[in-house]
This record gives C-alpha cells, sequence and structure tokens, in this order.
C-alpha cells in the first residue's frame, strides 16, 4: 500500500505526452486525469498513513514535469507568448531562486520541502488557464500579472519561512 500514492503520482508524468497530440477531447481528458492523480496520491498517502519523503518530493515534481511540459508545448503552438509563459512559471522560477539561495548560503540539507498557499492557488490557476488556453478561451492580462505577483509572494513566503527556521535554531 505504501507504494501505491507514488505510484499514481508517477502516472501523471506521461500525460503530458497526451499533450503532444492536436486533440482538444485528449488534452481535456490528460488535464483532468493529472487532475485525478494529483486528488488522489495525496488522499491515498494521507488515507492511509503512507506518506514518504519521496512522495513528498515526488508530486511536487510530477506537477512541474507535467505543467512545465504543457506550458512548452503552448508555446510552441504560439497560444502562449513568451511573457504569458515566463508568468506563468513565475513560482517555479522564485522556487529555483530560492533554492539556489539555500545552496549558497549552505542551508539546502536543513531545509525541508513544503506547501505553500500561493503554490496551490499558483496551481489551481495553471490548471485553469491551461484549460481555457486548451480550449482557445482568451485569458485576460491580469491573470497573467496575477501569476506574477503570486511568484514573488511564493518567493516572500519561502524566504520568511526560512527566517522562522533559523531563528528557531
Amino acid at each position: 500500500m505504501k507504494a501505491l500514492p507514488n505510484i499514481i503520482t508517477f502516472l501523471r508524468m506521461p500525460l503530458a505526452l497526451v499533450y503532444l497530440q492536436e486533440n482538444v477531447t485528449l488534452r481535456c481528458l490528460a488535464l483532468v486525469l493529472a487532475g485525478i492523480t494529483d486528488y488522489l496520491d495525496g488522499f491515498f498517502a494521507r488515507r492511509y498513513r503512507c506518506t514518504s519523503a519521496v512522495g513528498a518530493t515526488l508530486d511536487p515534481i510530477a506537477d512541474k514535469c507535467f505543467f512545465i511540459s504543457i506550458l512548452t508545448i503552448l508555446f510552441a503552438e504560439h497560444s502562449l507568448s513568451g511573457i504569458q509563459l515566463i508568468a506563468m512559471l513565475s513560482r517555479d522560477i522564485a522556487i529555483l531562486c530560492f533554492t539556489l539561495y539555500l545552496v549558497v548560503t549552505g542551508t539546502f540539507s536543513k531545509w525541508k520541502v513544503r506547501t505553500t498557499w500561493s503554490g496551490k492557488i499558483v496551481t489551481g490557476m495553471q490548471f485553469a488557464v491551461v484549460c481555457a488556453v486548451t480550449l482557445k478561451v482568451v485569458i485576460p492580462s491580469a491573470v497573467f500579472y496575477s501569476f506574477a505577483i503570486l511568484g514573488c509572494t511564493a518567493f516572500i513566503e519561502l524566504y520568511l519561512a526560512r527566517l522562522a527556521l533559523k531563528a528557531a535554531d
């Protein structure tokens, strides 16, 4: 049972390959299945108390691989501009910058990966925007500004958590 959540997480990664098909129905199906697997892996891990460090790391990596793959495909198809792509990835860029900060300060090994409220919001927004773009719905510019703001918020949230951890030491 302990491996079930990780198996479900692994199922999410190849779903991005379905997005290479220019079929709206298949793409929407891939998005729905990715959402279901994202929910189920966490549900089973919590419900049956089979959480693990591997699963806690693997789940966000699977999310990132899935969305970055899809966003890259949409960018290559000219469904997203470069600025829109960067805005949608701003949280991931902020996390990368924060990780580099931890490495430079020699505190990376002390950091525990955790979910942030801004991260949950961005993931939901990414899902909604990818669905809308897949269905050829025009997205207002304000949505992309929101991604950029939440990316900055994610960095601040992580940095403040780091300061709190440092103060506790």
